[in-house]
């Protein structure tokens, strides 16, 4: 929660990490901020009645009675108390003074150590005994997370987590006009690899969700619930989640009032034949959406936080990725005073295309107001226009989905697509544009093969190697069932004059440049080598060397690659026997044959 809610403001953070997780097995020192944000100042008193916080942990889910028994809370001027019956931990003031408006109270919390499970919840901080406009409850995000190890993968490298429309709430004004509303969360691997790459599936991917709860303005709703009434109109139990749109399949599981999680949490799960997790970026599985529905936000308006915590995952049975919790904005904001379209956006701005005879599809989403039909238009000739009708009386907040589909255009070019709404009677209410840029991402040779290609840097290499059969051009061992995956080889001074128009042979200082932003010579090899994180699919496909007769010899398919550099003979080597990646060995002859792959600088 942000310090800057009315009328008071928490935060709870790891001391070491900045954010609100706690590694299982590790001992963390918690950071307790709260704010007066009241307007006043607040007198501080000592006695039978002085102002006391009651620091609840969440227990017996994430900490034992034992384990908040051994925490220790310190605060100048503030004494805490042994643990209560109630497993609180009293902190209460034994300095008189005044908390002054603006001001912050910090507390540390050390020796906090939980033995999980992972996932995400709240500790509650209950003020009592205050003498001034201070909030009944408070609620903190917190998570607990497995701790890093060396050698593991990081999430946020491969996997983008966004909400629709910048994750904006219609608030309710009140309990009896209800506006229900629903926050697309979408993962995304940005990666140009699978998530998961083994069959069986390693790891025991799991993905909690939470909200800050309460009824302040930094909170997205309270989490109340009356056994005998069921949960209150505006509370969090109420939110129920679905998979919206999935190319692989996953489940969504909702929390059960009355269950043992005092605080509702989502949890989201690849299933169990879903071996890639989520496919590789730009492909037809990279993507998974899931609706949070029936969300009514009675509290005020201002900022608030979803907690996103990804635990258990396993690129294959030998790299594991490091936990990680992902904290997105989610804004509320009054309903406007006049119908029609809310927001209309799509999740993929850039859509790369690696295919020119590929159809191209946009996905688009809207959330309107009062709203009887759209249409919809584009920039594209070959895309007609679409009205689509909604059943009157329109709801008042609705959502809705569509794709354009379209050829694959043969340059990069922006698509501007429009959507306007009509009340009942055909009365145009208002419209939304929305711009997505179809990149073109493959080059094609004089006889018709196509290249995907990827910027590195300032630099578009090809991701394939070359195979066009120019002069001076073999395929290893003279098989031509070799050339799709391994390409063919090129004799130094003739690779140049087989280059599609605007693409050059890389230099040493290109393979440098390229090699050196994974760091070392080993991580490159990894990144860069087919099936590395990269998708630059590098391939030992050997070298055509000269004999001393003049003849040619094959050597070193499956051990080496060897890529050709400019100026002269020089090349960059790929070794299977050492896992490292170079640039700058020397070429023994000018007829010697190896790999080709382009470049064209942005």
């Amino acid at each position: 929660m942000s310090l800057t809610d009315d009328p008071t403001g928490i935060a709870l953070t790891n001391a070491d990490t900045g954010d609100s997780t706690v590694l299982v097995g590790d001992t963390a020192s918690l950071k307790l901020q709260i704010v007066n944000n009241s307007g006043a100042d607040i007198p501080l008193t000592t006695g039978a009645n002085a102002p006391t916080f009651g620091v609840y942990l969440p227990s017996p889910k994430f900490f034992t009675k034992a384990q908040l028994e051994a925490i220790k809370v310190a605060a100048d001027g503030w004494t805490a108390s042994p643990l209560a019956s109630d497993l609180s931990i009293n902190v209460t003031c034994s300095r008189a003074g005044t908390w002054a408006d603006g001001a912050t109270l910090t507390f540390a919390l050390t020796g906090a150590v939980s033995s999980g499970p992972t996932g995400t919840d709240s500790a509650t901080i209950v003020p009592s005994n205050f003498d001034g406009d201070v909030s009944a409850v408070l609620d903190a995000p917190l998570a607990v997370a497995n701790p890093p190890k060396r050698g593991n993968l990081q999430l946020p490298d491969v996997l983008q987590v966004t909400l629709d429309s910048q994750g904006s709430v219609l608030r309710s004004v009140s309990a009896t006009d209800p506006l229900a509303n629903t926050l697309y969360l979408t993962l995304k691997n940005v990666g140009a690899t699978a998530l998961a790459t083994a069959n069986p599936r390693a790891g025991n991917p799991q993905v909690f969700v939470s909200f800050v709860y309460g009824s302040t303005s930094g909170a997205l709703a309270p989490d109340t619930y009356d056994p005998a009434k069921g949960p209150q109109v505006g509370s969090a139990w109420n939110i129920t989640v679905g998979v919206s749109t999935a190319q692989s399949p996953w489940t969504a599981t909702n929390p059960r009032p009355g269950g043992q999680d005092p605080h509702p949490q989502w949890v989201l799960t690849p299933s169990p034949d879903n071996l890639q997790i989520l496919g590789q970026a730009g492909g037809d599985q990279a993507n998974v959406t899931f609706a949070f529905s029936n969300l009514v936000s009675i509290t005020p308006v201002g900022h608030t936080q979803m907690l996103v915590l990804c635990t258990g995952f396993a690129k294959d049975a030998n790299t594991n990725y490091d936990d990680h919790l992902f904290v997105l904005d989610v804004v509320k904001v009054d309903a406007p005073p006049t119908r029609g379209l809310l927001s209309f956006f799509g999740p993929e701005p850039v859509i790369a295309i690696s295919d020119p005879n590929s159809q191209v599809s946009i996905p688009l989403r809207w959330a309107m107001f009062d709203v009887a039909s759209v249409q919809m238009f584009t920039s594209s000739p070959v895309v007609a226009p679409v009205r689509k009708p909604y059943p009157v009386p329109p709801k008042p907040i609705a959502y809705d989905e569509a794709k354009v589909t379209m050829p694959a255009p043969q340059a990069s070019e922006a698509i501007f697509i429009s959507l306007q709404a009509f009340d009942p009677g055909g009365g145009y209410l208002n419209s939304q544009q929305f711009t997505a840029y179809l990149q073109v991402s493959y080059v094609i040779d004089a006889v018709d093969n196509v290249y995907p290609i990827a910027l590195f840097g300032s630099t578009f290499w090809m991701l394939e190697n070359y195979r066009y059969p120019s002069a001076g051009s073999y395929d290893y061992g003279d098989d031509p069932t070799n050339e799709a995956t391994f390409g063919r080889l090129y004799q130094a001074g003739k690779a140049q004059a087989a280059a599609p128009a605007g693409w050059t042979l890389p230099t040493v200082a290109d393979w440098n440049a390229l090699l050196g932003s994974f760091g070392d010579a080993a991580a490159a090899y990894t990144a860069l080598i087919a099936g590395g994180r990269t998708g630059f699919n590098a391939r030992l496909g050997g070298q055509r060397a000269i004999q001393p007769d003049g003849s040619g010899d094959y050597e070193d398919m499956y051990t080496y690659g060897y890529y050709l550099a400019a100026p002269g003979n020089v090349c960059a080597q790929f070794s299977g026997d050492t896992s490292r990646a170079s640039a700058g060995s020397a070429v023994a002859s000018p007829q010697t044959a190896l790999s080709v792959r382009y470049i064209r600088h942005a």
